[in-house]
């Protein structure tokens, strides 16, 4: 079950980590950790059709122009459906360790264990110590 591997990366310009299928034997293709958010994004293999607006082309591949300018979008749009990867976003610290464990041959890499735990300590917060003055 263990056949991705962690290996360090950026996302937004933050050092992160990502993990990568090593065999075909995986189910995924990547997962990418946003520190920010604290999320880490999951691409199945798996294909669904997606519907996406794109801009009109004409036959030399350039943009029409829309008669009625709306805002900034000066170009014409058209319905188009592509075939996109499942994602996943798992959200919940312990759920995305879980993961990590289940999947990565080095789920103690150095930068994992430092990025989840700068992620861990951004949310606890100490509890305030309060003093009794006694009468």
């Amino acid at each position: 079950m263990k056949n991705m591997m962690i290996y360090a990366a950026k996302w937004n310009e933050k050092q992160t980590f990502r993990l990568m299928p090593i065999n075909s034997d995986c189910i995924f293709n990547e997962a990418i950790f946003d520190p920010e958010q604290k999320v880490l994004a999951v691409i199945s293999k798996d294909i669904k059709e997606k519907p996406m607006m794109m801009p009109r082309l004409n036959d030399r591949g350039d943009t029409i122009a829309t008669k009625r300018a709306s805002g900034e979008q000066w170009w014409q749009e058209q319905r188009v459906v592509i075939d996109a990867y499942y994602e996943y976003y798992i959200e919940d610290m312990s759920d995305i360790l879980l993961f990590i464990k289940m999947f990565a041959i080095n789920d103690t890499s150095k930068i994992c264990v430092d990025i989840i735990a700068q992620a861990v300590n951004t949310n606890i917060e100490e509890p305030k110590k309060t003093t009794k003055k006694s009468k």
